[in-house]
This record gives structure tokens, sequence and C-alpha cells, in this order.
């Protein structure tokens, strides 16, 4: 993760034929890169079995860690930001037929995915270094929390609710700790989201920090 070189300026429509090649093969390897990001993306998401997706809490099972944000996080640092969302966006199209919550769990994830993603590769975008990629992954670790919880309690909760329990989720999944209120359903949230987000965060800088030398040989 070395500081970003000064790049050529790609929307200049008076560039030398040097810089416009040079253009052209950046963007080639923007596109490709992209494309087999995505691809390991979806493979990470649709794949439900251990290592690739395991729960945290046993009593809400349905909260699981996949590593499906690793590439479209790596993507984004690599490629920038519409990288890493056109990522998250092919995975959530492709998953879409597959769903088994009518689209509401798809529609979340990729909800607090981006709020992920775009937040680190922004920041990152701006300040090309490890110390950028973790102040990125920090903010925005804050802010897929914070997005999560409010969603969650606001829309997501409800959703699932009316829609597969006829509003009668907190009595069907009550367990030893109460019923299972969207206060509830929070505190199992934000736990889950800082275990999530610390993984998914520690595993892309070692994985990043291993390729991007890789990566910038080609682009």
């Amino acid at each position: 993760m070395e500081k970003e070189k000064n790049n050529t300026n790609c929307q200049n429509d008076n560039l030398e034929t040097n810089a416009q090649q040079k253009c052209k093969r950046r963007r080639t390897v923007t596109v490709a890169g992209t494309a087999i990001f995505a691809a390991i993306s979806v493979l990470l998401y649709i794949t439900k079995v251990p290592p690739f997706v395991f729960p945290i809490f046993p009593l809400v099972n349905f909260l699981e860690i996949n590593f499906s944000e690793i590439p479209a996080l790596i993507a984004g640092f690599a490629y920038g930001p519409l990288s890493g969302f056109l990522v998250l966006l092919v995975r959530f199209l492709v998953k879409l037929p597959m769903s088994s919550t009518a689209m509401v769990g798809e529609v979340a994830d990729i909800i607090y995915s981006s709020s992920f993603v775009l937040t680190a590769t922004i920041i990152y975008k701006y300040r090309r270094t490890f110390k950028g990629a973790l102040i990125g992954l920090g903010i925005a670790f804050i802010a897929q929390i914070l997005v999560s919880s409010l969603a969650n309690y606001f829309v997501i909760y409800h959703l699932y609710n009316e829609m597969f329990f006829n509003g009668k989720m907190a009595m069907r999944l009550s367990n030893k700790y109460g019923a299972f209120t969207p206060e509830q359903f929070i505190l199992w949230v934000i736990p889950f989201n800082i275990i999530k987000n610390t993984i998914i965060g520690g595993l892309t800088l070692v994985v990043y920090k291993r390729i991007s030398r890789f990566i910038n040989q080609f682009y």
C-alpha cells in the first residue's frame, strides 16, 4: 500500500498517444479486475458451507459471517470505489433469483455492505497508504454498524416480521433471554457486526497487502 503515483488524467481529450494507450490499458485492467473480484465475491456469497460462511451466535444463526465483502474491498482499494460497489452489485443481482427471503435479505446485505465498502474505499482513494487504509476501514466500521443498526431496527425487522411471521416474530423466536423484540434484535446485531467487521477488515488488510504489488504491475 504505497502512496499513489501521479496518474494520467484519462478524461483529457488532448492526451498524447502513449498516454492514451496507458489510459486504455488501465480501463481494460480495471474492467477485468473488477469482473474477477466480482466472480470471487459471488462464489463466497452463495457458498453456504463452512469455512466460507458460519454463524456467530447459535440463538440467531441467521446472522452469518461470509467473506464476500473482502473481494469488494480489494477491488475498491485497487481500482476505486466504483469498482468496489460494482462487485457488490453483481453479487446482489446473481443472488436475487436464489433468494430465500423474498429479496429482503439481499437488499439488506447490499445496504450494509455498501456502507462499509464505499466508506473505506472513498477514504483510501484520497489517502493511498497503509495508514489511510486503516483509517478508512475504521470509519467504515462505525458507519456500517450505524447503518445496519438503524436499518434493522426501523425497517428490516418489521419486514421480516410481517412477511414471514404475520407480526408474531417476537413470540415465535422467543428464547431464554426474552421476547425477540426489535430492541433485543439490535442487541444481537451490534456485537455481530463488530465481530464481522473486525474479521473482514483484518483479512482485507492482510490479503491486499500481499497482492497489491502484483495488481499495481498491471494497472
